[in-house]
């Protein structure tokens, strides 16, 4: 259980504000068991921004924006990555005005890059069912298929990440 009388230096979150229901209220909630001058920090993504069809990934690009939408269609914030900055702000947090953006990403052969991704779609495949946006057989024909034949020919650097963003904001020294 917190103590309101022994407050936190810091709290911190990763994928976390993007599954709250009302994250601006999370957060506030959260920071209020930061101490004054403490820091409140989160890394989230932002599933608008990939770098897959710009490296000439369509099929990835294809799966990234279909969990995108499972994860959309499940109520979570596809741009909390992105709006962390005006979200402390509005609370009467003072955020660093340069967050950490970036995108993990593997270099050289696709091997690792296509079994994250298939990993990733293969636990989502009940919920991509469910939502009814690609049935059972046509997302193992993506994954198993193209997506493999995709990635095995790539060459450089492909994304294991939509863009991450890294955002933390201390709590001002005087209470408001």
């Amino acid at each position: 259980m917190v103590n309101p009388e022994r407050p936190f230096d810091a709290a911190v979150g990763r994928f976390t504000l993007m599954f709250m229901t009302e994250p601006s209220e999370a957060l506030e909630h959260i920071a209020k068991h930061v101490r004054l001058a403490g820091i409140v920090a989160f890394h989230e993504f932002d599933a608008r921004v990939t770098t897959a069809a710009a490296m000439n990934q369509p099929i990835l690009a294809r799966l990234q924006e279909l969990l995108a939408r499972t994860f959309e269609r499940s109520g979570a914030h596809l741009e909390i990555g992105s709006e962390l900055y005006w979200r402390m702000l509005s609370l009467g947090l003072e955020p660093e005005p340069r967050p950490l953006a970036e995108f993990a990403v593997h270099m050289g052969k696709g091997e690792v890059a296509y079994r994250r991704w298939a990993l990733f779609a293969r636990s989502m495949l009940p919920k991509i069912v469910e939502f009814g946006l690609a049935t059972e057989q046509e997302l193992l024909q993506i994954i198993d298929h193209q997506l493999r034949e995709e990635l095995a020919s790539s060459s450089g650097f492909t994304p294991l990440s939509w863009l991450m963003i890294a955002q933390w904001a201390r709590k001002p020294e005087v209470a408001a």
